[in-house]
């Protein structure tokens, strides 16, 4: 049990880039997590207008309260220069597993918990374990707003997050298939249950909100070739399929969408392409989809993407695989940094190999100050060039493909909605 929890610990790094932001030059941790304020960082951080950076870790925190060994999952604040404050602590029945965090218009910081909560004498599975929507200042005072019920009802395990849209309401998935939609008050209500087959299973998130007004998401399995779909609702619930996964462009996408500068929507899979080692993929309103980059068969340039890309300020696309990098000789790799420009070249900019971070699980989050911010569960790094990078990795025991399984949402399986 020792070994696997120092193996689980998670660190805040800084990654100094060149100035062509081709190679790294310098990395440097700023924080390392040692479970009692958290533990495994699986989601991109967030600046809040206050200007410090919010996070949530998957485990970690108070064991007392939780039923997991490890911990519930913790909410924490820190300057990038090394310190953390840890804002919340969670209990059993506030839930565990919590998401990426949202600033909403009202100052609020607004997340969901996959796990746990007040649900039904017989659960999800387990007793109480059908997830939460919560609210959370910035002292770190918690408030559930909603506590899943399981089923069509209201459906379980919201692993997405939650977006804010136009009309004021927040808006958000649970993995077994509802995009729903919730008031900062707690008003609950359910857009669209997806059908398995014709729309999809295992709702990737968060959605995105495009220009016409209606929200973009995945799915990581299911649709017509069972690789899953790319979709897009209404607030009135209309559903419709833009795109079913075929194995050659892509299979199975295990994130959400991005809206890019042009209007186009861009996003990953984690399987299928040329070497079945996961896409880059381009898809408009309309459902015109176009692959523009396949990961290499020796995964000298990442291996099977679980996160969402960002888009910087040159106009590239920047995101992490959790496995693979250079170089290919080099049986430490574990994972990258990539960059995708105009032309569709793809260059790793940070190759982890355990002492500098290993599987960087999570996406790319880009501040105020024109930079990007990379975060996944245990590290966090940060390039100096024309722009700053923040990332999270974590280290586990289980084997490469099973850690990035765990790390982002439930197994694939048979799901009630």
């Amino acid at each position: 049990m020792k070994k696997t929890r120092v193996l689980l610990l998670a660190a805040l790094l800084t990654l100094l880039l060149g100035g062509n932001g081709a190679s790294a030059q310098s990395l440097s941790v700023i924080h390392s997590f040692v479970g009692s304020d958290g533990s495994g960082p699986a989601q991109p951080l967030v600046q809040a207008r206050d200007g410090y950076l919010y996070g949530t870790t998957s485990s970690g925190g108070s064991a007392t309260s939780c039923p997991d060994f490890y911990g519930c999952g913790v909410i924490f604040r820190t300057d990038g220069a090394g310190n953390l404050t840890v804002l919340h602590f969670l209990t059993e029945s506030e839930g565990a597993q919590p998401s990426r965090l949202l600033q909403a218009s009202d100052g609020n910081f607004y997340g969901t918990a996959a796990f746990y909560g007040v649900g039904p004498a017989t659960g999800c599975g387990f007793s109480h374990s059908c997830g939460t929507v919560f609210k959370m200042d910035a002292t770190g005072h918690l408030t559930v707003i909603h506590y899943f019920q399981g089923g069509e009802l209201d459906g379980q395990t919201p692993t997405g997050g939650l977006i804010e849209a136009a009309d004021g309401n927040l808006y958000g998935t649970t993995y077994a298939g509802i995009v729903y939609r919730i008031t900062p008050a707690g008003d609950f209500t359910i857009v669209h249950t997806l059908d398995k087959v014709r729309d999809g299973a295992g709702v990737n998130g968060p959605l995105v909100q495009g220009p016409d007004g209606s929200f973009y998401g995945t799915t990581s399995f299911g649709g017509t070739f069972d690789g899953g779909t790319i979709f897009k609702v209404d607030a009135a619930g209309n559903f419709v399929v833009l795109h079913h996964f075929g194995f050659t462009e892509g299979w199975e996408p295990a994130a959400g969408l991005i809206l890019g500068n042009d209007g186009s929507f861009y996003g990953t899979t984690q399987r299928g392409g040329a070497s079945d080692a996961g896409v880059v993929f381009r898809i408009d309103a309309a459902g015109n989809y176009t692959l523009l980059y396949s990961f290499g068969e020796y995964a000298s340039d990442g291996f099977r993407p679980v996160a969402p890309l960002i888009q910087g300020s040159d106009g590239s696309f920047y995101g992490t695989a959790p496995d693979g990098g250079l170089p290919i000789d080099d049986s430490s790799r574990s994972g990258v940094v990539f960059k995708l420009d105009a032309a569709r070249n793809v260059s790793v900019l940070q190759t982890f190999t355990g002492p500098n971070g290993a599987t960087p699980f999570a996406g790319l989050a880009r501040t105020a100050s024109s930079t990007a911010r990379r975060s996944a569960a245990a590290r966090v790094a940060r390039a100096s060039s024309s722009a700053s990078i923040r990332a999270c990795q974590v280290r586990s025991p289980r084997s490469r493909s099973a850690r990035a399984r765990s790390s982002r949402a439930p197994a694939r399986q048979e799901l009630s909605p």
